[in-house]
């Protein structure tokens, strides 16, 4: 299984303790790693002012919540922070100054986005796992996610790498971006820091190891 939430379902399910092990899935972590200390030094000089969500525009991503939560805030409390969007989808995006939509683009290609964006954001209404989430805890990111995201079980520590709100509720989403602006640069930098601590927990290799310790077992 993924993470600690899903090992409860599968014993739910009926399954023993030694046929559980979570870890299974895990992201790049080479490649991300790779981004995060190719940048770590110029994000921590100058931390860059935007949100980052990338993923499909669909419904059960929340990115409707997302894009009216953003838009809400900037008119309530302007800012210099921006939104850049990764992705495409059946939804059509708005139009605003503060937002950036830029496609589809291969994981290999993402290293001026990363260069340029501070704060990965995943507002799902339904994620049972979400790779992606680990993948910028690995490059270094910040998180906020919604309470539906299932990896924000495994590398957030709501306050200590990020924040965590309610799924669909845009006044909490409103005020974890808000909260992020507040913050100073050292604190931003910590929580980077914290995000890439916490994303080391799953790797390739943790993976094998567990998986052959339960083979073994068997």
């Amino acid at each position: 299984m993924p993470g600690k939430e899903q090992a409860m379902f599968a014993r739910y399910l009926g399954f023993s303790e030694k046929h559980i092990t979570d870890g299974a899935y895990c992201c790049d972590v080479k490649l991300y790693s790779a981004y995060n200390e190719k940048h770590k030094a110029g994000k921590g000089a100058i931390f860059p002012k935007r949100f980052l969500f990338v993923g499909r525009y669909a419904r059960e991503k929340g990115i409707e919540d997302l894009w009216q939560a953003f838009i809400e805030w900037q008119n309530e409390n302007s800012n210099e922070w921006e939104l850049w969007c990764l992705g495409k989808g059946d939804i059509k995006p708005p139009v605003h100054q503060k937002i950036r939509h830029l496609g589809f683009v291969q994981a290999e290609a993402l290293d001026d986005i990363i260069r340029n964006t501070g704060v990965f954001v995943l507002p799902s209404t339904f994620e049972p796992w979400g790779v992606v989430v680990h993948e910028y805890a690995t490059a270094g990111y910040p998180l906020l996610c919604s309470n539906k995201t299932g990896a924000a079980g495994a590398f957030l520590q709501d306050g200590k790498n990020g924040f965590m709100f309610d799924a669909g509720n845009k006044e909490q989403l409103k005020e974890k971006m808000n909260k992020f602006s507040t913050l100073n640069q050292d604190e931003l930098n910590a929580m980077a820091d914290h995000s890439v601590k916490m994303a080391a927990k799953i790797t390739p290799a943790v993976w094998a190891k567990r998986f052959m310790t339960m083979f073994e077992a068997l």
